[in-house]
């Protein structure tokens, strides 16, 4: 049910989990009511309407408390409040998705909270600044997310990368920007909000004016390697406050020096398309065989992230604006890309791979390296199948990227 509850009309899931969803249980109904003793029909109906009343009395429920939240957020007058109005409504949402397994939900859940948050960490951090004498913040500024914020798959563990550009006659080293910065960043991590990578405003390497930006970004086009990587991953990036037009100019500034380095370009797809695969050489789910890993399979390094990668550089590739995994994944299909087969197979591992993800952040391993962790050995049948099927998918994928991108290199 929870493919049902997600999908919208224009996904390519809705005829194949919507709708077979509506064909299973008007056949299950009409079985069952066929082999009842009179008069048990309606009484029949009776219970399964009430089951229904109380999931709807529960989505009510729930949506009412989190725009309470929201509001709170949006009020929070100091970082105190802001943190523990953060601590409740994750709450909330991981009781949401513990009950209803739905991944789509759980990204728009913690994607709002994400985008709340910043905007009340940005506006305390520019209160802070008048008040302590420092001054405003810059003139002309632009906070931008990436990583999973960026492409809208926010979820429970707090993972937040982000930059910020400003107007060149600020100057690096006016106190208003690091102020600014470095404030914002605070508030942001005492919500629970925080960057596993260092990418973050509060170091140089992640704040600068827009013509700064312009260079390294060259720069980074013509190093290639590791610093081209970090280009392409530029690609998720998501305006969240300030200046909407230093956002569009680094976005734009983005894909123009992707499209210019195509060379570089077609050497990282390469790259990318020849992950390590999740599968070892007799076919079974590819595990650790030492340290804290032995016996697990890495759903993170051998399925999340491939897939995160892959069907970036698709995107990248033909042009896709779309920032988030599912919806470039819609947009390759409408473009005629990918077949709908493909398509079917990516979203709904997707799908999997994010509720394994909710589920093992729920647990509260979620600081564990950031990576999510399964032992073949305690699946069902049913989930092993599954999960290999999401595994060959992905693979699936590479291989294309290897034929239609990295083989032009």
């Amino acid at each position: 049910m929870s493919v049902f509850s997600e999908v919208t009309d224009d996904h390519v899931l809705t005829r194949r989990g919507g709708g077979a969803f509506l064909a299973r249980l008007q056949r299950n109904l009409n079985e069952l009511l066929a082999h009842l003793p009179p008069g048990a029909d309606v009484a029949t109906l009776d219970v399964a309407a009430g089951e229904l009343d109380a999931e709807i009395a529960f989505e009510k429920e729930f949506a009412a408390d989190f725009s309470q939240r929201l509001a709170t957020l949006d009020a929070a007058a100091d970082p105190a409040v802001l943190a523990a109005t953060m601590a409740g409504a994750r709450e909330i949402v991981a009781a949401y998705f513990a009950r209803r397994q739905a991944v789509l939900p759980l990204y728009r859940h913690g994607t709002m909270l994400v985008d709340r948050a910043t905007t009340v960490a940005l506006r305390l951090a520019g209160r802070w600044l008048a008040e302590s004498g420092v001054g405003p913040p810059p003139p002309s500024w632009c906070w931008m997310t990436l990583g999973a914020a960026g492409r809208g798959e926010a979820s429970l563990t707090g993972e937040y990368d982000a930059l910020l550009i400003y107007a060149a006659e600020a100057g690096d080293d006016a106190s208003s920007v690091v102020g600014f910065a470095g404030r914002a960043v605070k508030i942001l991590e005492q919500a629970g909000f925080a960057s596993r990578r260092g990418v973050t405003p509060t170091s140089q390497l992640w704040r600068a004016d827009a013509d700064e930006w312009w260079k390294r970004l060259r720069s980074a086009a013509g190093e290639g390697g590791d610093a081209f990587e970090l280009l392409v991953r530029l690609a998720d990036l998501r305006f969240m406050a300030g200046d909407p037009a230093l956002a569009e100019q680094m976005v734009a500034r983005v894909r123009t020096i992707l499209a210019d380095h195509q060379a570089e370009f077609f050497a990282m797809a390469r790259r990318t398309a020849m992950m390590p695969g999740g599968f070892d050489f007799f076919g079974r789910l590819k595990v650790g065989r030492v340290g804290e890993q032995r016996g697990l399979f890495n759903l993170s390094a051998a399925g999340l992230e491939p897939l995160v990668a892959n069907v970036r550089l698709l995107a990248v590739h033909h042009g896709v604006s779309a920032t988030g995994t599912m919806a470039r994944i819609q947009e390759l299909l409408q473009r005629g890309k990918i077949d709908v087969e493909l398509a079917g197979r990516l979203l709904e591992t997707c799908h999997l791979f994010g509720r394994s993800v909710g589920n093992w952040q729920a647990g509260g391993c979620g600081g564990r390296g950031g990576d999510v962790l399964v032992n073949p050995e305690e699946l069902s049948t049913v989930d092993e199948r599954d999960l290999k099927s999401a595994v060959e998918a992905v693979g699936n994928l590479q291989k294309i990227i290897y034929s239609s991108i990295a083989s032009q290199g």
